[in-house]
């Protein structure tokens, strides 16, 4: 492999606070030298390849250290929309209109094809809910229709479908919510797969792959695999065609069973469990599942559910970091935090100096009190966020307003407190529930609803660099542009750091590199499968 050499570029190190250098010398996939102002003669002898980079903008590969890897790409293989942007609004309004958009999207699908619907803004709706199992039959007779609501927190089945999966229907509407969807979401996804086969499985793994490379992405932490389906093959097939793939992805097995993750772990960098599904502490807003302490503005003498006794919770992750997983759950609102934080305590006070030496996380820590985000930051845990669903609820759903109080709305997400305090921030898109597309989610970091926890960019950006890095214990390795680490990064179309904060959002990606080279997009190949499945295998 050729040395490379780029210069005429602006190159934000992330190291420290305005950093930048103009070239970037890149020997075997790491950055041997870094030049704050550069000339012919600084070149050592050498055969070398030089890019120009044309005075575009660099900054480090970025991390997603939130989505689900394998629902993403089931959602994009299988399934359509519900809920669009347009310039008016959330289209659709009602559920007029929504039978409308059902019945003109199965109008192109083949009468025996499944009905996989995704992205439906529960808030946006008039009548406030998703379609009944009446409804889904009436407007589309015989056929098996799955809804699941935009935060992936509640869903709909028509009859059919219902049958084919081998769900119960507790209230006889076909809508479940609560723990009657979070934990048999993996029956769904073991149909959808069914449905997918290994074909279309690969096809849409290398175009998810391919859209997150061309938004800056070289990392994505992958919360996958369902504790429900005692024949899940989420896990097994994640870390299979991981290690065929550029973009590096960490996996996370959402299993609370232990010996049923260990056969998995061989494939890993390090031991990793949970995220969400049999790790969600709670549900979410929108569904009103979330857990309060204070009662849903929209239902009162409702404050959510928690899915586990604090006992429960306890035992779950004093097994797990006795067994040396580093452990992440979903805890959204302020009962749920609580008792996850509690077990964590638990298990990190009994280290004393070594302390969360597995670096354990919450995911969401969206409606923290202020003592749990104090106790949080005592006990380094770490903290990844999505204030991307934050901004775009408060721009388009009105969802927050509508079901919390004004006192609990002004909870949410306090980000500049945690920075301040010296927290560690995770950013991540929680796809498919939003875009992989980081300048959005960045974009709702500097631009978050609530002014006074608004981050600047450089703050927000760490969460997506390197703060990513060192969830996965690779702060040495990447997350920043420095010499002896690989050469991850993306080129920009201009400078984030010298834009309008509210024009973030609008920030494209010209080119990713990973490990010194270009991506360019994948395409199936039998050699890619080989190296998936029969190939030696790199650890994710």
């Amino acid at each position: 492999m050729k040395d490379t050499l780029f210069i005429n570029a602006k190159i934000y190190s992330m190291e420290k606070q305005g950093e930048c250098f103009t070239a970037m010398h890149v020997k075997k996939g790491r950055i041997h030298k870094l030049f704050a102002s550069f000339s012919a003669e600084d070149i050592e002898p050498g055969d070398y390849r030089l890019v120009n980079l044309g005075g575009r903008t660099v900054i480090p590969g970025l991390i997603d250290t939130h989505a689900h890897f394998i629902m993403t790409v089931g959602a994009h293989a299988l399934g359509e929309r519900v809920s669009d942007v347009t310039p008016a609004g959330l289209f659709p309004i009602d559920l007029k209109g929504v039978r409308q958009k059902l019945i003109d999207v199965a109008k192109k699908k083949k009468k025996r094809q499944p009905l996989l619907f995704y992205n439906y803004v529960i808030p946006s709706i008039a009548e406030k809910r998703l379609p009944s199992k009446a409804e889904l039959d009436e407007w589309l007779p015989g056929r098996d229709v799955i809804i699941i609501s935009m935060d992936g927190h509640s869903s709909s089945y028509s009859t059919s479908a219902l049958k084919a999966i081998g769900l119960d229907d507790p209230d006889g509407n076909g809508i479940l919510i609560g723990e009657a969807h979070e934990f048999n979401m993996g029956k769904v996804n073991s149909y959808v797969q069914s449905k997918l086969g290994l074909g279309m499985l690969l096809k849409g793994t290398i175009d998810i792959s391919n859209d997150a490379a061309a938004h800056g992405l070289t990392g994505i932490h992958c919360l996958d695999g369902f504790d429900d389906d005692p024949k899940d093959m989420t896990v097994w097939f994640i870390t299979r065609i991981a290690s065929a793939l550029p973009i590096k992805l960490r996996t996370y097995i959402q299993y609370t069973d232990i010996r049923k993750a260990e056969p998995h772990v061989k494939y890993l960098s390090m031991k990793r469990l949970g995220g969400c599904a049999a790790w969600e502490m709670d549900g979410s807003v929108s569904s009103q599942t979330a857990a309060f302490f204070d009662d849903y503005k929209s239902k009162p003498g409702y404050n959510g559910e928690c899915y586990y006794t604090q006992e429960q919770v306890d035992s779950m992750v004093e097994e797990a970091d006795e067994a040396g997983f580093q452990i992440t759950s979903h805890a959204l609102g302020p009962r749920a935090i609580e008792v996850i934080l509690n077990a964590y305590e638990k298990v990190i006070s009994k280290k004393g100096e070594t302390g969360n030496n597995l670096r354990h996380r919450i995911d969401h820590f969206e409606f923290p009190t202020d003592s749990q985000v104090q106790r949080a930051v005592k006990s380094r845990i770490l903290l990844a966020v999505q204030p991307g669903f934050s901004w775009f609820d408060e721009k388009y759903q009105k969802g927050y307003r509508l079901f919390l109080s004004d006192a609990v709305f002004n909870m949410q997400v306090p980000l500049k407190k945690i920075a301040s305090l010296g927290g560690m921030l995770l950013g991540g898109s929680d796809s498919p529930v939003q875009h992989f597309n980081p300048f959005l989610h960045l974009h709702g970091m500097v631009n978050f609803p609530l002014e006074n926890q608004r981050l600047s960019f450089f703050e927000a950006l760490k969460t997506y660099t390197i703060n990513g890095a060192y969830a996965t214990f690779e702060e040495n390795e990447r997350g920043t542009l420095s010499e002896g680490k690989i050469a991850d990064f993306a080129v920009l179309d201009r400078d984030p750091f010298e834009i309008e904060q509210i024009d973030i959002q609008s920030v494209k990606v010209i080119d990713t590199y990973i490990n010194g080279i270009k991506y360019k997009p994948l395409k199936i190949s039998w050699m890619l499968v080989l190296r998936a499945f029969l190939g030696g295998r790199k650890k994710v």
